[in-house]
């Protein structure tokens, strides 16, 4: 999911998050247009990841990683998704 994403290609976000995605960070709203929104937003200001350290668990995932954005400030965050995998 994160490639596209950092590609800019926002139109897949509903090939991966379901409809009523529930979101956990209190500065973004539940739903899967929520999140279109978000990276809509973000993404202009031009991010580059690098990750820390990355594990799963059963459903979780949990991802490590520095943000640093273009006017150049630095966020490490963690953060953790639970996936199911559909075939």
């Amino acid at each position: 999911m994160s490639t596209y994403l950092l590609n800019g290609e926002i139109d897949k976000i509903p090939e991966y998050v379901i409809e009523d995605y529930i979101q956990h960070n209190p500065k973004v709203e539940t739903g899967r247009e929520a999140v279109i929104n978000f990276f809509k937003n973000f993404l202009q200001l031009k991010p580059k990841f690098e990750i820390i350290n990355l594990c799963s668990e059963g459903d979780m995932v949990y991802i490590f990683h520095k943000c640093t954005l273009a006017n150049g400030s630095i966020n490490k965050v963690c953060d953790i998704f639970r996936v199911k995998i559909i075939k």
